[in-house]
């Protein structure tokens, strides 16, 4: 695959005193028939994504033990988990932008979330996606779900021979698709219906090996803050159980970034978070104290009960797609991947939102089920990356990789080389006027260290630098403390070289 020598090649000198050798080309794969549909040697490939799913919301995980998710545990017991996995980018537009084109968002260009208003931030026709090239080499492609790339609206895009899709967010509720630019009108909740027509769409009859995209609403809600709405039948199911606060909740953010007090401090004084994520002057910016104490806990906070209500449904519509491919004897020639397309801050640093590089917000969920190639219960520590997605695919396809494409394959880790695999990577987040309260932040993160820098429009920027190996919650800020000048400086020429910073 192509890869961008300049930036990449320079990684390992910076963060270990060695050139890191970054892997160009593309692995041997040999692959076994596909069964139904004449697949021959070519996987059909699956990825179901999700919306707002935090990394630790499956049962496997002990954050919160009361979850029951069967289908989750046999991905991960049957299939790969990647247990260090990101979005460059922790929000809707660019993270799936990002998805769909292996690129970073200031190469994609769909930096923000204003496209769904119709205001810039598209991307652009003459930018790939990966089921184009897909389609291009002989796949049958689909989207079901959530698209939330270009404009609020619902029409087919380029690239799919079946279209399921709705305008902007949906509605929980008996939604209104378009079905290959039709407006049918459907009844029943929307995770269930999207999964009929994911299955149903597997069923068919088929001369070609089939990419299939199932992006789901779920877990996010109607709106930034909730609230969240699951079928009927899990509605209320965790009223009644006790969530222990994050470890790094009480936080008094003293020596984070001001707009970060700022924020929290606001959140803390406004019932309505939702007109209160287009209010800055509750707290002007001449009296922004210096730390914000935390409310107390409450053990039922409604925001993350709602969400965390929603997982069910996620993990019996998982059910439902596996027994389909198993039914129509393709399961083990299916390689199918299970992400988010970024995390989201539940009272992390005490924020409720998903637009934090913080690691609650760019961490997400990765399973991969494929036998042909994955040994049962691997767990990679590896850093995957949702822009790894795209060049995974075309691999596994056997189409060619482009070149501007800045993802890298999974193919060879999810084999078992793990050499010359990435030393570190960046993301970002640009300033869109509807969350006025955050400021584009640039960050560089390696297996140790994280750096982030907020680009403040009246004042200099402000750093953070973070050691994930002795600090894994981000407590203890060590830009605003003497000694770190000089692994600050290694962490800016990481941006720098590997990003648009």
């Amino acid at each position: 695959m192509g890869t961008d020598i300049s930036r990449r090649d320079f990684l390992g000198g910076v963060l270990t005193g060695g050139l890191a050798a970054w892997m160009g080309g593309c692995s041997t794969v040999n692959f076994a028939s596909s069964g139904k549909g004449g697949a021959g040697d070519r996987p059909n490939l699956v990825l179901v994504m999700t919306d707002d799913l935090c990394w630790n919301m499956m049962g496997f995980h002990d954050r919160y033990p009361f979850l029951q998710t069967p289908n989750f545990d046999r991905l991960k017991r049957e299939g790969a988990y990647c247990r260090n996995a990101f979005s460059p980018n922790a929000l809707c537009m660019p993270a799936r932008a990002s998805v769909m084109t292996g690129m970073h968002a200031y190469k994609h260009g769909v930096k923000t979330n204003m496209g769904d208003k119709g205001e810039g931030d598209q991307l652009g026709p003459d930018t790939p996606t990966f089921p184009q090239l897909l389609q291009q080499a002989g796949y049958e492609t689909a989207l079901v779900g959530k698209r939330h790339i270009d404009k609020h609206e619902s029409s087919p895009k380029p690239g799919f021979d079946q279209w399921v899709s709705f305008q902007g967010q949906g509605e929980f509720f008996d939604p209104e698709l378009n079905i290959n630019g039709e407006m049918v009108q459907e009844s029943g909740h929307i995770s269930d219906v999207l999964t009929r027509y994911a299955t149903e769409w597997i069923s068919r009859d088929r001369d070609k090996p089939f990419c299939l995209i199932l992006a789901h609403k779920l877990p996010h809600g109607d709106t930034t803050y909730g609230p969240y709405t699951p079928p009927e039948r899990h509605q209320g199911e965790l009223d009644d159980v006790t969530i222990a606060p994050p470890p790094n909740y009480h936080d008094d953010l003293s020596d984070k970034p001001e707009w970060v007090r700022r924020y929290v401090k606001t959140e803390q004084l406004t019932p309505d978070r939702q007109a209160m994520a287009r209010d800055m002057d509750l707290v002007p910016k001449d009296e922004v104290p210096e730390r914000v104490p935390p409310e107390p806990w409450d053990s039922h906070p409604g925001p993350l009960v709602g969400m965390l209500s929603c997982v069910s449904t996620l993990d019996e519509c998982l059910g439902t797609l596996l027994e389909t491919l198993r039914t129509e004897g393709v399961l083990d020639d299916t390689f199918l991947m299970y992400t988010s397309d970024h995390g989201h801050a539940f009272y992390n640093h005490q924020i409720v939102n998903k637009r934090v590089m913080y690691e609650e917000g760019i961490r997400v969920p990765m399973l991969i089920r494929y036998p042909r190639i994955i040994q049962p219960g691997t767990e990679l520590d590896e850093m995957a990356l949702t822009l790894d997605i795209a060049p995974t695919m075309l691999e596994l396809a056997g189409a060619e990789v482009p070149g501007e494409i800045q993802g890298r394959s999974l193919v060879p880790v999810l084999q078992g080389d793990k050499s010359n695999w990435r030393e570190a990577f960046v993301g970002e987040y640009y300033w869109m006027p509807f969350h006025p309260h955050f400021p584009t932040v640039r960050m560089a993160r390696s297996k140790r260290w994280k750096y982030l820098r907020s680009e403040v429009d009246d004042g200099p920027d402000e750093e953070e630098l973070y050691d994930l190996e002795d600090d894994p919650h981000e407590l203890t800020n060590l830009a605003v403390y003497p000694g770190w000048e000089e692994q600050l400086k290694r962490m800016r020429r990481v941006l720098q070289e590997l990003g648009e910073g």
